[in-house]
């Protein structure tokens, strides 16, 4: 009976972090979005996971264990993950931050949340339909609001007054789209979520989730944001030869696919003088590294690693990492007058994020869990429910090379893994 309830509270809160969640901008528009999210994500995943806990502590004292027939590598290696962030915690020089975080909110509580979060959706959520039905109608109106501000809208007055997106870089610094604010993380949601309706079309005949998928990839090639495009494209491509049946096709596709890729490799190598990122990406393949490249990532991740060198093992601390840069970037707008300053708070490269502020051992606990569930993922991919979130955390784990991690956009790659790991599945 405990454990009915224990998977009625897990899909509650499936329900509501899907939909809810991803729509809600809060009160006061982007000024206070990050705030707003967060209060959210807080009463949301904190609220899950106590009531949770206790249940199933009920259920453990009442010797009525909940039966976990599911493989745990993943599972060790996140709780690993999460003890060397405590460890990053206690050795921390900012130890007034690193609990709950600085402006990001990336503290060890949110850390702790994730993964508790996590575990419990590991045992008792039970991948469906309906979930993915509920993603392609909140996508459809996230979509939709990002299509009006691509427009030149301000549907709820996310801007502030007289202001537009395409104000961003001179009235205001950052770019800021939907409900998920920056359009960095509005990128990261989106190319987590398409991937999955798009698979999960495909696989379980609901056509109609090629809707929001379309306007999905739409939102994305509009925004430019070339993270969520690469995160998009390559989870688009790699998956597809995991959707075929096992045999002569699926080689046949990822021996295409392969090829594919090697091919736009050697082009891109061989051919001067390539557009945007392509020409940045001849550049780096000779050995060139511009600071600017990759709209100035290089320039942070030569400050990063400069931070990782000082405290490599443990880190500086979860949320920690802009008090250990001081560099910045300038920006001097003429129609304005005014110069805009943005501050380094953040990797913009999740995996190197890691390594700064949780030290190296958090960083191989993290690669040894997304390994082991790579290996689920290529070996269950006939699972409908194993194709579609491993789908979705590709396109999200492609687009961290890139992208920063917040709790407006990472509780969906946690909520893809749990369901990928389900015992459900075996």
């Amino acid at each position: 009976m405990r454990k009915n309830v224990l998977e009625r509270l897990a899909d509650g809160y499936v329900f509501l972090l899907l939909g809810g969640f991803l729509l809600w901008p809060g009160m006061e528009g982007y000024a206070r979005i990050v705030a707003a999210k967060y209060r959210l994500f807080l009463w949301l995943s904190g609220g899950y996971c106590a009531l949770s806990v206790l249940l199933w502590l009920e259920l453990v004292l009442i010797r009525k264990p909940v039966r976990d027939r599911g493989e745990r590598a993943a599972e060790a290696f996140l709780l690993g993950y999460l003890l060397f962030a405590l460890l990053a915690c206690l050795f921390s020089p900012r130890s007034s931050t690193v609990w709950l975080g600085s402006a990001r909110h990336n503290g060890f509580l949110t850390l702790a949340l994730y993964v508790l979060s996590f575990c419990l959706l590991r045992r008792f959520a039970r991948p469906a339909v309906w979930m993915l039905d509920v993603t392609g109608a909140a996508l459809c109106l996230f979509c939709i609001v990002a299509l009006l501000q691509l427009l030149g809208g301000n549907p709820f007055g996310l801007y502030p007054a007289g202001l537009t997106y395409y104000d961003a870089g001179k009235a205001y610094s950052g770019q800021y789209l939907s409900t998920a604010g920056n359009a960095g993380l509005t990128a990261a949601i989106l190319c987590t979520a398409t991937p999955a309706l798009v698979f999960g079309a495909g696989r379980l005949r609901r056509w109609w989730l090629l809707g929001p998928a379309a306007l999905g990839i739409a939102v994305l090639v509009w925004m430019d944001v070339s993270a969520g495009l690469l995160g998009l494209a390559g989870s688009l491509l790699l998956t597809l030869p995991l959707a075929l049946p096992k045999g002569r096709a699926r080689k046949i596709a990822a021996y295409t696919v392969g090829g594919a890729l090697l091919l736009a490799l050697a082009g891109v190598y061989c051919l001067p003088g390539l557009p945007g990122i392509f020409g940045e990406a001849h550049a780096l393949l000779h050995g060139n590294a511009e600071a600017s490249f990759g709209s100035g990532r290089i320039y942070i991740w030569q400050n990063v690693w400069q931070a990782i060198r000082a405290r490599p093992w443990f880190g500086s601390g979860p949320d920690t990492l802009g008090s250990q840069i001081h560099a910045y970037f300038e920006r001097y707008d003429p129609a304005t007058g005014r110069t805009l300053r943005s501050t380094i708070d953040a990797a913009h490269n999740e995996y190197l994020n890691i390594w700064a502020e949780k030290g190296l051992f958090a960083l191989l606990c993290w690669l040894g869990a997304l390994g082991a569930s790579a290996v689920r993922f290529v070996r269950r991919a006939g699972e409908p429910a194993v194709l579609i979130c491993g789908s979705a955390m590709l396109g999200y784990c492609i687009q961290a090379f890139f992208g920063i991690s917040m709790c407006i956009s990472t509780p969906y790659l946690f909520l893809a893994w749990a369901l990928l790991e389900s015992p459900q599945n075996d």
